[in-house]
């Protein structure tokens, strides 16, 4: 094979011999440029045959929604259309040239980059250049905005049309075997029941404030999608709050409705008289007479009209509340907007996770974080991917990697606490076949981690950092050198800084503040404020 670079563009040319019907020989010579994803050895001593294989990769980015088209030349495999990922049958050293976007079939040489390949042989693809996407970066924000409406009914229109492809969009497992797969139509049928469960006779009006405390159940993802279309504020809690945090969450809020499980409905008793302000008790899965006010949630939606009218939401009007913990004091409320959460995770779907319509994403956070909006809600419904959910009482490490084998997940996300205990396992054992991505968050990833894990599954395991107040604000990605005890660098659309108390920005190897400039471009997925708190207002907003 040999390889020609001219005038910043890459060609390939190979003479191919072939046997014709009659018996003789015959020379065919191919050109490729620009149009072909070609796979092309990466040690040029390897003699060994690459019985290469294509993964079926639909193109959302094609108008037309068209499959990729393949043709089989030798022992190579050639993508004329879509993004792929290409497994190696044997541990064999290759490297991936691909689009990254594509429009139609008209193809650009500048987005082509070449992809490493990890210990197992599978392709670590580079899904942006960080330089130019700095330079380029731009996402508007449209005056009015609905995620539940503006995304997932539109990849329900889109699965519809075929576009999408049979990927679920929501797959959820339990401990006891149980399974269930929804699809986007699903989704977006079921929550306009939810929407209408929620704001009926006596319930819930927009910008209502409605506290949810549920573990990893299928409900808790209707109930956002639902409060979100119907234009009610969602506060998240974790199933771990006592009744003292519920009782100041209720009246710090001033929530009008809360839904809780069995366990979260006995903490609520314990304070039912001292929130009077409640107008509302919602019980999910459990059918038991929970005492006078409580209503269930499965026979409410059975009653539920099926088409609701989604509220034409502001981007700027408020979406969900989080309750932060802090070093001192009691937790402070976050606002989000429609936007900066329900739009601004574009950022993070793109530069942190990568996600495409076709991966499945496993991330373990807790309902009640906003790790979860991250990872298990927003970010993966905003590019078409699947979110997977294991239910479990707790975290068991050898059920973890057990559901990673016979699972197809893509990307895994779990905090640095959780990889430490898995690299205790022999993961050189462990079949892998499909998992490209893991991340990690929360908090700092050390760099022995880091060497442990890619030693033993051959996947880099990358970091990321945010908080509560934003959405993904900077980390590492096959896109940048992964530098051990560094966080990376800034997402594209953030100034990110490292500041003193007056906000002024300070030299290298200064300790400082982390800060993100919003004049005069406002990032998207910076929060609103904090509720009734001017005074942290104005000592966190200076830059």
């Amino acid at each position: 094979m040999q390889r020609i670079v001219r005038d910043g563009f890459t060609k390939y040319r190979r003479k191919i011999k072939s046997k014709s019907d009659d018996g003789s020989s015959n020379i065919k010579e191919y050109k490729y440029s620009k149009v072909l994803a070609f796979l092309i050895p990466f040690q040029a001593n390897q003699k060994t045959p690459y019985n290469l294989q294509e993964t079926d990769y639909e193109c959302p980015d094609s108008p037309t929604g068209v499959k990729p088209s393949s043709r089989e030349l030798g022992q190579y495999k050639m993508i004329g259309h879509g993004r792929f990922l290409a497994h190696a049958c044997k541990k064999i050293h290759y490297s991936a040239m691909r689009p990254v976007s594509i429009a139609g079939s008209c193809y650009s040489t500048t987005n082509f980059l070449v992809s490493p390949v990890n210990s197992r042989g599978i392709s670590r693809d580079i899904p942006f250049n960080y330089e130019r996407e700095k330079r380029t970066f731009s996402l508007q924000v449209p005056e009015y905005y609905n995620f539940t409406r503006d995304m997932i009914d539109m990849w329900a229109e889109k699965e519809s049309r075929g576009l999408r492809g049979d990927n679920p969009a929501f797959w959820w497992i339990d401990e006891n075997g149980n399974e269930l797969k929804w699809s986007f139509k699903e989704l977006s049928e079921k929550s306009k029941k939810v929407a209408n469960l929620l704001t009926g006779p006596g319930m819930l009006k927009p910008d209502d404030i409605m506290i949810l405390i549920l573990p990893r159940v299928p409900q808790w993802w209707l109930i956002n999608l639902g409060a979100i279309r119907a234009g009610i504020v969602l506060s998240p809690g974790t199933t771990l709050l006592t009744s003292k945090d519920i009782l100041y969450r209720t009246k710090a809020s001033k929530a009008k409705c809360i839904i809780t499980d069995a366990a979260g409905a006995e903490n609520v008793g314990k304070i039912a008289m001292e929130i009077p302000e409640l107008k509302s008790k919602i019980l999910v899965g459990d059918k038991i007479d929970r005492g006078s006010g409580w209503l269930n949630f499965d026979d409410l939606l059975s009653k539920s009209e099926e088409e609701f009218e989604t509220i034409n939401s502001r981007s700027s009007d408020p979406s969900i509340l989080f309750f932060t913990s802090g070093t001192t004091g009691s937790p402070k409320m976050a606002e989000h907007t429609h936007s900066s959460y329900g739009l601004g995770h574009k950022i993070t779907a793109r530069y942190f996770l990568n996600l495409m319509p076709k991966d499945v994403i496993w991330n373990l956070s807790d309902t009640g974080w906003a790790k979860c909006a991250w990872s298990s809600l927003f970010a993966p419904w905003i590019n078409g991917s699947c979110i997977f959910v294991h239910h479990s009482k707790q975290f068991n490490p050898e059920d973890t990697l057990r559901i990673l084998q016979n699972y197809p997940m893509t990307h895994f996300c779990a905090a640095p606490t959780l990889f430490r205990i898995l690299i205790m396992a022999d993961l050189k054992k462990m079949k892998l076949d499909h998992l490209r991505y893991c991340f990690s968050a929360g908090e700092p990833v050390n760099p022995e981690l880091l060497a442990e894990w890619e030693k033993g599954t051959g996947i880099p395991l990358y970091e990321g950092y945010g908080q509560t107040e934003t959405t993904f604000l900077c980390g590492t990605d096959a896109s940048i050198k992964q530098k051990p005890g560094s966080m990376g660098k800034a997402a594209p659309g953030v100034d990110l800084q490292i500041v003193d108390d007056l906000g002024n920005i300070l030299p290298r190897g200064t300790e400082g503040h982390i800060a993100v400039r919003y004049r005069p471009e406002r990032p998207v997925g910076l929060f609103n404020r904090y509720v009734d708190d001017e005074e942290r207002n104005n000592k966190s907003i200076l830059w």
